[in-house]
């Protein structure tokens, strides 16, 4: 896929409805009243998102998949792994990724399709391009957040920079990229399958020599995250940053 391209598939992703459309679809092939069936919506709705996904070449109907003989299907690859944290998913996707760009996102889409082109741009240069919502005039993106998230961002940073990271301001920003080279590397490596993942991939590229460019994004704050903060998770945030350069103090630069 060109940029425009994959930017408009990305966009058209975005709404939960149409990736779950692609879930079902990746099992096996559906007619739309089999989809109706697993949404609160009516059957017209349904071939309207189906519409837009075909429009970016994420589905194929029945007579377009005839000519090529393998059913409805989507275009992209669905992972099913076992539930063990965000880490360990993206670590699987990633290491599933073949392309020579490989970039994860979070989900809820808080950073639009459109800014894509910026990652993919600085890893005409950089090997590791980390998206951030810091911007160049000192301006932070994170300031809508809720002030307990921001109070525990500031508190997560503090310790990050002190023990993992160094000057990376913007760790957790979920939309980051890499040379499949990389990838391949960092990935295959990570051992955190929490929500400190970012820092230990950062950590590990850091060891390893990889050239890192720092990205300004567009980003908004998007509520619904499952995340409760409590002693718990302090405490299994707090463990995992501790143990990053211990888990791998034995990584050494490339040569």
């Amino acid at each position: 896929m060109c940029y425009i391209q994959a930017v408009n598939a990305l966009a058209a992703l975005a709404d939960p409805t149409r990736r779950r459309i692609v879930e079902l679809l990746a099992e096996r092939p559906h007619d739309v009243a089999e989809l109706n069936a697993h949404f609160p919506i009516s059957q017209p709705a349904v071939s309207r998102h189906l519409r837009v996904l075909r429009e970016h070449g994420l589905v194929r109907s029945r007579p377009e998949a005839a000519r090529t003989g393998d059913g409805d299907q989507a275009t992209l690859s669905v992972l099913a792994v076992a539930h063990a944290g965000k880490g360990s998913a993206v670590r699987s996707g990633m290491l599933a990724a073949t392309g020579d760009l490989v970039v994860f996102a979070d989900a809820d889409m808080a950073t639009p399709p459109e800014e894509l082109p910026k990652l993919t741009n600085a890893l005409e240069t950089a090997e590791v391009a980390l998206g951030s919502r810091i911007q160049p005039d000192g301006s932070d993106m994170r300031a809508t957040q809720p002030r307990y998230r921001r109070f525990l961002g500031a508190v997560f940073h503090t310790l990050a920079s002190i023990w993992v990271v160094g000057d990376v301001k913007d760790t957790q920003c979920g939309f980051k990229g890499f040379s499949h080279e990389a990838a391949q590397d960092l990935f295959s490596q990570q051992k955190v399958t929490s929500i400190v993942f970012d820092v230990e991939i950062i950590h590990l590229a850091r060891r390893r020599g990889y050239s890192i460019a720092v990205v300004p994004i567009r980003w908004e704050d998007v509520r619904g995250s499952r995340m409760r903060p409590g002693a718990a998770l302090a405490l299994k945030v707090a463990w995992d940053l501790f143990r990053i350069p211990l888990l791998h103090r034995s990584v050494r630069k490339r040569r």
